[in-house]
């Protein structure tokens, strides 16, 4: 089965953490597709490993998170892979996680032709003997892109990734249309993979609040404006629960960010252009110094 994956890194101003991170999986795939969305080439990263594996991609622009993994999606398909691992550069599999990732996912994929998506769990921390002997899932899950399984021929069908949306809420999305044109996600609950999510706010000895630079705020309330107009009949329940976790992400932002006009501009700015139907790339993101 590990043949007939491939994998795409989305590189935007990478540091050197993510040579470590890629080769917590790259040698369990097929291929990987690198695709960098920095302005200027980071060749150098190629160094490290074979380059008959790894191919490499730069437009000299931010394509998004969307875009780009819709590039991998084609790519995949046209070298005749059948499943493709989406790595977001700041993820990485601890321990031996991604090989039990694989056996798991290959065991469920050869029985139930249904599934189109596998997940692991996100957790920030490093996680260590978490790792179960068993291959504990749940079904029809919405979960993050990064460290996905998709069924490549099947996900080019239902439209691939929403290009409208360029980057936040395109994995919340694609799981909503997956089922609700009949197919399955799956989330596995004893496997873990490090995910670093926004920028940690260490308040009386405890990070309590994740904070995120203007600009992608903006892209994260008008892309939840965008899911919420199309799919609040069907999934009423995701919907409600992700609406209450903006306010309070809002909120806490707000209160400990430093950039507070500039979110606040954001802010009018998202709930302006999801009301007429502006997507798509719209502001600058923020660039990782």
């Amino acid at each position: 089965m590990s043949n007939k994956i491939a994998g795409v890194t989305v590189l935007f101003y990478p540091t050197d953490n993510v040579i470590e991170n890629i080769k917590s999986y790259i040698g369990t795939l097929g291929c990987l597709y690198v695709i960098d969305n920095s302005d200027e080439p980071n060749l150098d990263l190629l160094d490290y490993f074979d380059n008959d594996k790894v191919k490499y991609l730069h437009k000299g622009e931010n394509l998004g998170i969307s875009k780009a993994l819709n590039l991998a999606l084609k790519q995949a398909e046209s070298d005749g892979y059948n499943w493709l691992l989406t790595m977001d550069q700041d993820t990485f599999f601890p321990d031996s996680s991604f090989k039990k990732y694989v056996e798991c996912f290959s065991f469920i994929s050869e029985k139930n032709k249904n599934i189109v998506l596998y997940s692991p769990l996100h957790n920030r921390l490093q996680i260590k003997n978490k790792n179960s002997s068993d291959c504990k899932y749940s079904l029809n899950e919405i979960f993050m892109t990064s460290a996905n399984l998709v069924n490549v021929n099947l996900i080019n069908k239902l439209g691939g990734f929403n290009d409208d949306l360029f980057i936040d809420e395109v994995d919340h999305e694609l799981c909503l249309r997956v089922m609700k044109n009949g197919y399955n996600t799956l989330l596995f609950n004893s496997i873990y993979v490090n995910h670093t999510l926004g920028v940690e706010k260490k308040i009386k000895n405890r990070y309590i609040v994740r904070l995120y630079p203007a600009s992608r705020i903006y892209y994260m309330v008008r892309n939840f404006l965008y899911i919420k107009k199309r799919y609040k009949k069907t999934f009423k329940k995701f919907i409600f629960k992700r609406e209450v976790f903006y306010i309070k992400f809002i909120f806490k932002n707000l209160i400990f960010s430093k950039e507070k006009l500039m979110i606040i501009s954001m802010l009018f700015k998202a709930f302006w252009d999801a009301y007429n139907n502006k997507y798509g790339k719209r502001v600058e993101i923020w660039k990782k110094s």
